[in-house]
């Protein structure tokens, strides 16, 4: 495998709570760290469903996201002040700003590694047209993955 990347961009108000807990968590785990929310709700809320079959059960939001991109649509929705943020007792701070967020790094084979329960999907999971295929066997992860970012061809 070549070497690959996997982003997770936060808030960077939030890095001071990963270092005290050694982690980052899913949004749904049982002990919960309160963060700065920069997201669209119905996203959230979808991540929350059963849209998308997650191969080790759960959600999405039962698992640690991160994009095999730095830079993203929602980056550029960032860019352009379309993403409202909110402090971690919900109080509306107003638009994110690229200035105020911070890319954690992990390298991909590492994370297979280490970690049991890693997936990838062959889209982003915040889209639902084409809707994606989860998957967490490491040797379908360079064939899996939508590397050009284009819809496929019909």
């Amino acid at each position: 495998m070549p070497d690959r990347f996997a982003f997770r961009q936060v808030d960077q108000r939030d890095l001071a709570t990963f270092f005290r807990d050694g982690e980052v968590r899913a949004k749904l785990h049982e002990d919960p760290q309160a963060c700065h929310q920069t997201s669209y709700g119905n996203i959230v809320q979808r991540r929350s469903s059963n849209l998308v079959e997650m191969p080790h059960g759960g959600v999405v939001n039962n698992y640690v996201a991160f994009y095999l991109s730095p830079v993203t649509a929602f980056t550029y929705a960032i860019h352009q002040g379309r993403v409202e943020v909110r402090s971690p007792s919900d109080h509306l701070l107003g638009m994110s700003e690229l200035s105020q967020r911070a890319f954690l790094v992990a390298s991909v084979s590492t994370l297979f590694r280490n970690y049991p329960h890693v997936c990838f999907s062959n889209y982003a999971l915040n889209t639902n047209v084409p809707l994606p295929v989860v998957m967490a066997d490491q040797n379908q992860f360079e064939t899996h993955v939508n590397w050009s970012g284009n819809p496929p061809a019909d």
